[in-house]
């Protein structure tokens, strides 16, 4: 994992993954991922447990040497609720700008603390276990919908990079 000075357009650097050792069979319960975690008392406007709970739109600028689809998941700390989706990385080594719209939870709220609220997961690399079941709505996390719709097999050859700019996280 590198820091990069270069990124699409508007940005100077950008998050570089790298394969040094390719892996040869990818196990049923195995998974790589960029992530990044949230606290809590910074979601509180996010409205969480109530009937008015914000949608809110994930924006992110991704280059792969891998195209195909990726998976995404918002992990909600309290309760253990997650959500996913997938894009689709058209062309190889070439920066996309991907944008996700996430509904949100009404059913659990976010405790107003500094411990972790949400954590945004970008997966790479994603064994069959955790592709079972849909994840398109809030719902407690099980392995079985961690990651569905994944398909991308990154991670299998020495030549697979991953490169991550821009991201933004919005309400609406």
């Amino acid at each position: 994992i590198t820091r990069e000075s270069s990124g699409p357009t508007g940005f100077s650097n950008s998050i570089r993954l790298n394969v040094t050792t390719a892996e040869t069979a990818i196990e049923t319960t195995e998974y790589a991922r960029i992530t990044t975690g949230i606290e809590s008392q910074d979601l509180q406007h996010l409205d969480y447990g109530a009937s008015g709970a914000k949608t809110t739109t994930l924006s992110f600028w991704v280059k792969s040497s891998l195209a195909g689809t990726y998976a995404i998941v918002l992990y909600q700390a309290d309760g253990s609720k997650n959500i996913g989706s997938t894009y689709t990385i058209n062309t190889a080594d070439t920066w996309e700008k991907k944008t996700i719209t996430f509904v949100g939870n009404t059913a659990q709220a976010i405790t107003n603390d500094n411990t972790l609220g949400m954590q945004i997961e970008w997966l790479l690399l994603v064994g069959p276990s955790y592709r079972t079941t849909a994840n398109t709505s809030w719902d407690t996390f099980a392995n079985g919908r961690y990651a569905t719709g994944h398909t991308a097999a990154w991670g299998t050859n020495t030549s697979h990079d991953f490169w991550l700019s821009g991201v933004q996280w919005e309400v609406g």
